[in-house]
């Protein structure tokens, strides 16, 4: 409502602008400016038109291109000196499933854990999370998998899922400095299966 009523205002005011310089024009026997009222109104139609489909795309923010990535603090520690590490976790199912699965990644150091859960929804195969812990990736020792069945599965062969396990520090300037584990992992519901992480530091 306060937009309409500020548009109207406007066009009223070049409504008035037009007719003042049209009247002092006609005093000089010159042909006044090429500028309909017609034209004003659809002018400034077509002006807040533009303008109102930019901030529903874009919200507000009047730049050509939007920035792609940019370097933030996802989560903080509790003591000094707060700032955390983070790692973007991917697991890849060899097969896609009919089922919601669901997984748990924690990454450890000689005095660290940190934990995320993870989803891959039905009939995909990626899953992927960020993982924050407090100390560099390249100094993470053993990485944890452990698949979390909603429903108890009674069937031994269906209770088990094959896929891989990547991971990259943030933010990912390249996705080929992106480290996977070289084998598949089989894993058991509710049984952690445990692997050494080596990952160089950069």
């Amino acid at each position: 409502m306060e937009l309409s009523i500020e548009i109207s205002r406007f066009i009223s005011k070049l409504l008035a602008l037009h007719s003042i310089v049209s009247s002092h024009i006609a005093g000089t026997g010159l042909d006044p400016p090429l500028l309909s009222p017609y034209v004003i109104v659809h002018t400034c139609e077509k002006w807040v038109s533009n303008t109102i489909k930019g901030l529903l795309e874009r919200g507000g923010v009047s730049v050509a291109k939007l920035p792609e990535e940019v370097k933030v603090y996802l989560v903080t520690a509790s003591s000094a000196p707060y700032c955390m590490y983070h790692s973007l976790v991917e697991f890849h199912l060899q097969q896609r499933r009919s089922l919601v699965t669901n997984l748990e990644i924690t990454f450890r150091s000689s005095n660290s854990t940190a934990s995320v859960k993870i989803t891959i929804p039905k009939q995909q195969q990626l899953g992927k999370g960020v993982l924050a812990h407090p100390v560099p990736l390249c100094q993470i020792k053993v990485v944890m998998l452990k698949y979390l069945p909603k429903l108890q599965i009674w069937k031994k062969d269906k209770a088990v899922i094959v896929g891989n396990f990547c991971t990259t520090a943030l933010p990912v300037g390249n996705r080929e400095k992106i480290f996977c584990l070289s084998q598949h992992l089989s894993l058991t519901a509710s049984r952690p299966l445990e692997h050494d992480l080596v990952v160089p530091c950069a």
